[in-house]
């Protein structure tokens, strides 16, 4: 198989249907990268490490979904940034933007971020297990083994989404800010 090929039609079930064979290949990259993750979760285990290029991958990919949820009559007529910053090495930063009920992600860091959350990979992907694959950028920020700054912004934030996955707003908030 050359590049030339990479453009052609591809069979694959799991994406119910025909995709290209560039495409194939890269959710099956994404997929095996999650099964891995979870493999090294439930064995307890912190390695191997798999690659900064199948981590990033697979973020870009998951993180994708989250223009999907917002609820834009709830967000119409407001402005909210939010970057997500991963510790392995080679990673990066992926920012989340809200603009007048619209979402979209892209990779890298933007300055003045309403909100900045610093964790790992692994542990977006255990967040996003417990929430049935469904990415919620405001959870890592609630969470021990993350770290946010502009954390007070979240109210507003969660609120956004749909109303069966906004967290309950009087659960407390056990953070380590920078």
């Amino acid at each position: 198989m050359g590049d030339a090929d990479l453009g052609k039609p591809f069979w694959m079930p799991l994406m119910a249907g025909w995709t290209t064979a560039a495409e194939g290949f890269e959710f099956t990259r994404t997929h095996d990268w999650s099964e891995f993750m979870q493999l090294r979760i439930h064995m307890e285990r912190d390695e191997p490490v798999p690659s900064a290029g199948a981590t990033r991958a697979y973020l870009n990919r998951i993180l994708q979904f989250f223009p999907l949820f917002p609820d834009r009559e709830a967000a119409a007529g407001r402005e909210f940034t939010a970057v997500m910053v991963f510790r392995e090495a080679g990673v990066g930063a992926f920012t989340i933007r809200v603009s007048d009920g619209n979402a979209s992600v892209t990779t890298g860091e933007v300055e003045n971020a309403d909100l900045v959350m610093t964790q790992s990979a692994e542990r977006l992907k255990k967040l996003s297990a417990a929430s049935k694959n469904r990415p919620r950028p405001w959870v890592p920020a609630r969470s021990r083994s993350a770290t946010s700054k502009g954390w007070l912004c979240l109210a507003s934030f969660s609120q956004w989404d749909r109303p069966s996955a906004a967290p309950d707003p009087g659960q407390s908030v056990p953070l380590k800010l920078k």
